[in-house]
């Protein structure tokens, strides 16, 4: 560490400390992805019970 610059240790120390783990980052971009499929899945299939009354 002592031939980097300081400049590199501060952006190094800030991404360390402010960006999220791999694993949560991957969790939810695989949460909506899910909800926008399963979205596009019900639009194209259409309503349940058309006839249906509340």
């Amino acid at each position: 560490m002592k031939d980097q610059p300081s400049f590199l240790r501060t952006v190094g120390g800030f991404l360390s400390r402010y960006v999220p783990p791999p694993a949560l980052t991957s969790f939810l971009v695989l949460l909506v992805a899910m909800v926008a499929v399963s979205y596009e899945v019900g639009s194209a299939v259409g309503p349940v019970a058309p006839g249906m009354l509340r």
